[in-house]
């Protein structure tokens, strides 16, 4: 298939095969490609680079790909929360969350990230009170 064909790590690349395993998942309910993607991007491991490059403007993103993003990043929730920190530091005071933050801080495993990646978590919470007492 078209994942096959793909062997080295280049963002276009994968952002194909993802973009399209997405559409496929949304149109047809078919998990397979979604799943194929998901080995292939473990196999060429560019994990981290894809979603930290795929999250760089997570508002244009429908919910079902923030789902896909987060199936993606599986146990490795880290990434995706260090992107939610990034995106909440650089939001504007008082303009609330976006909807693609709220729908990652809702879905994220932030039990996990809190015993994996304690900095991290303690950080992410300390933006959030930050932002909440603006």
């Amino acid at each position: 298939g078209v994942a096959d064909s793909i062997s080295t790590a280049s963002y276009p690349d994968v952002l194909f095969l993802f973009e399209e395993a997405a559409y496929m998942f949304e149109m047809a309910k078919s998990r397979h490609l979604f799943s194929v993607v998901i080995e292939k991007i473990q196999e060429l491991r560019c994990k981290q680079q894809f979603l930290d490059q795929y999250l760089e403007n997570a508002e244009r993103l429908s919910t079902k790909k923030l789902d896909l993003v987060i199936e993606l990043a599986g146990s490795e929730v880290n990434i995706i929360v260090q992107n939610m920190t990034r995106q909440l530091s650089e939001q504007v005071q008082g303009a609330g969350f976006s909807v693609s933050t709220r729908h990652l801080l809702d879905n994220s495993d932030l039990y996990l990230c809190r015993e994996s990646y304690r900095d991290l978590f303690d950080n992410l919470f300390t933006i959030l009170e930050n932002t909440a007492s603006d």
